[in-house]
């Protein structure tokens, strides 16, 4: 009996999600290419994609480890303290706190990608 509601519940989350738009997301350099939900954020669009970030805080928007520079497109981006004004008027977002509204390219600094 329980089963049966999990999976309306699900068929129900995968309905809202199917019912939104999906966008674009580029990850420069390697140019690797994923469409997400709209609302997905840049993080959750990189894990898509296999593009793996440093993310010590697992999204929480406390580290600034997992830095992007937007080169095009529309997000929806939290305030961040984590970073510097230099870095934002250089359209530096962080991945987690952005969400995606429309198609984006991104550029991946060095020091956001994950060491192995």
């Amino acid at each position: 009996m329980q089963k049966k509601g999990v999976d309306a519940w699900t068929a129900e989350k995968e309905k809202e999600r199917d019912a939104k738009p999906a966008y674009r997301v580029i990850f420069k350099p390697d140019n690797r290419e994923v469409s997400v939900p709209e609302g997905s954020t840049l993080l959750e669009a990189a894990v898509s994609a296999d593009v793996h970030l440093n993310a010590s805080c697992n999204g929480k928007g406390s580290c600034d480890k997992c830095k992007l520079i937007v080169e095009f497109g529309r997000l929806e981006t939290k305030p961040s303290a984590q970073l510097s004004e230099s870095e934002k008027e250089k359209k530096y977002v962080l991945a987690c706190q952005s969400r995606v509204v429309g198609d984006v390219t991104v550029k991946i600094p060095p020091e956001t990608l994950e060491k192995n």
